[in-house]
């Protein structure tokens, strides 16, 4: 499983050392990892004085840690150390420590030993939250143009919350047409899951990609999910956006359901003047409705109306909103095409609708905002 340890080494005459340093973990019934390298990056020569060196490692789960083992192999000249503090968090378990040691590793320092065994009862303990692992497995799909060199962001939603959004690794060869790529990734435990957020940048040589799905296999319990799209994450083609939504499938049931929502805004008939405070938005208000001038299947759940009303004058700028219900956020959505040539004009309603989204269930906020940029940002 994964560990992230951390040393910082003291600031005092010869603390630094070259040599090679490494942990072991003590479960109970005296259960012990492999030896742990702590190996620090090509280019780097050790750890210096005052430094606080970090390492992503991976050893033997031995369960409950009861003790940490830290040491070096005193192969290089300069071995004397001085470890001022380590930390040692794990992920899967949800727990960080962190031990005050202040103490010399050497041969000629203080006790004389280059290794010694720290109890985690001395430890500061903090719980960061449990991460699960999963093995991730994406699919691009099998059409030409299909491959990316944009970067890849992910945004993970579940019934026991949702975790930040995570770059995916890219490495030279991955999404790449007709190939799928599976790494391992730690994510918080909000399982299970109901939807997954795609976004890319549009950046590289190659700023399009044809995302296939996406599976996520737990690698505990080997629940997988699957998440389909089979559609362009682009600019120019497909939907003609950078980012998409997928309802979460587990054994062949959406977790989600699909709706559509109308967004009306009614800018005020109030005359905004320069440098006044008139663009605040006075009032939000999101009653449901059901147009009647459409026909909606019975089975489906009817779309959401939202009505935002804003004193000041019209603006050019571009506004965008968020919408935020008990299933999540809806991402950030543009308010572009209207019915009105003009949007946001003084005194007018602009509507602007947005079908097939994932329902967010009851609503509770709306967040708005515009980016203050054309002739007339206010």
């Amino acid at each position: 499983i994964p560990y992230y340890v951390s040393v910082t080494t003291g600031k005092q005459k010869d603390a630094a050392t070259d040599s090679r340093a490494f942990i072991f973990l003590i479960g109970e019934d005296d259960e012990r990892s492999n030896r742990i390298w702590l190996d620090y990056p090509r280019g780097k020569k050790g750890f210096s004085c005052g430094s606080v060196e970090e390492f992503y490692v991976a050893g033997l789960d031995v369960g409950v840690i009861k003790k940490i083992e830290l040491g070096h192999d005193g192969a290089s000249p300069e071995s004397c150390w001085l470890v001022e503090e380590l930390c040692l968090a794990v992920p899967t378990q949800g727990t960080k420590y962190t031990l005050r040691c202040n103490c010399w590793l050497a041969k000629d320092r203080g006790d004389g030993v280059t290794s010694r065994v720290f109890d985690l009862l001395d430890a500061m303990v903090v719980n960061i939250g449990v991460k699960v692992l999963y093995e991730m497995t994406v699919w691009t799909g099998d059409v030409v143009g299909g491959g990316t060199d944009s970067n890849i962001f992910m945004t993970l939603y579940g019934t026991n919350g949702s975790t930040e959004e995570v770059q995916l690794d890219k490495k030279k060869a991955r999404f790449e047409r007709e190939q799928n790529d599976t790494f391992i990734m730690e994510i918080l435990d909000i399982a299970p899951f109901t939807k997954m957020r795609i976004r890319i940048d549009g950046l590289g040589s190659r700023p399009e990609w044809f995302l296939e799905r996406i599976l996520l296999k737990n690698m505990n319990t080997g629940d997988l999910t699957m998440f389909y799209y089979g559609d362009w994450l682009s600019q120019r083609k497909g939907k003609k956006t950078l980012v998409c939504e997928m309802c979460a499938v587990i054994d062949g049931e959406e977790m989600m359901e699909w709706t559509s929502y109308t967004v009306s805004v009614k800018t005020s008939d109030i005359l905004g003047e320069s440098g006044s405070e008139g663009e605040r938005y006075q009032a939000v208000w999101i009653p449901r409705v059901r147009p009647e001038q459409e026909s909606y299947d019975s089975q489906s759940p009817a779309p959401r109306a939202l009505v935002l009303c804003t004193p000041g004058a019209g603006t050019d700028a571009n506004v965008f909103i968020i919408i935020f219900g008990e299933n999540g956020d809806s991402g950030t959505l543009a308010l572009k095409q209207s019915a009105n040539w003009n949007k946001f004009e003084r005194n007018s309603t602009d509507t602007f609708n947005f079908s097939d989204m994932l329902s967010l269930g009851h609503l509770c906020k709306l967040r708005v905002w515009h980016d203050n940029k054309g002739s007339s940002g206010s």
